[in-house]
């Protein structure tokens, strides 16, 4: 998904994918789409969570997400407090970044290639590219004319280099000034 976005007519910044799904996210809560599954029925609103303080770790400056999220949901919508680094600060942002990427390498394990030539192990170690392991998927996974499958986000640096360094055409993402 993300991939795709950022390589559409308009492309969509990571960022602006970012402050999109925040938002959805936060929208879905306020308008009572999780609230019917967890809680019961939305007509009665003492079932419905109160939302007072939103706690966000920032992907760029914190006063354009605060003003991002604020056109999207309101100002009366919360307290947003966003901060860079905030997983270090606050420990609900900690456990929500755990909870995250337990999340996330469950679904990979569990990951079905769109491609039906791509016959790829799922060792994609942790990601990171200090990681060895990566860095060996990543030199597997590549393709000499298509690049990656499409689990992998082409504009990731690691990525990049990657092509670069294995003699791919070079792609200049218009999405990268933001």
């Amino acid at each position: 998904y993300i991939s795709e976005e950022m390589l559409r007519c308009n492309p969509i910044s990571l960022n602006s994918i970012s402050y999109e799904a925040v938002a959805k996210m936060l929208n879905i809560i306020k308008n009572g789409g999780i609230e019917k599954k967890l809680y019961g029925s939305v007509e009665d609103e003492n079932n419905l969570p109160n939302i007072t303080d939103i706690f966000i770790d920032t992907v760029g400056d914190p006063e354009f997400y605060k003003s991002r999220l604020t056109a999207a949901l309101g100002k009366d919508f919360g307290k947003f407090i966003i901060e860079k680094k905030a997983d270090a600060t606050y420990k609900i942002v900690s456990a929500a970044s755990i909870i995250a990427k337990v999340t996330r390498d469950t679904l990979l394990k569990s990951w079905e290639w769109t491609e039906s030539s791509v016959t790829l192990d799922k060792n994609f170690g942790s990601g990171y590219p200090s990681d060895e392991i990566c860095q060996k998927w990543l030199e597997k996974a590549q393709h000499h004319v298509f690049g990656f499958p499409d689990l992998v986000r082409f504009s990731w640096s690691t990525c990049r280099e990657a092509l670069n360094k294995s003699g791919a055409c070079k792609v200049k993402w218009a999405c990268e000034e933001e």
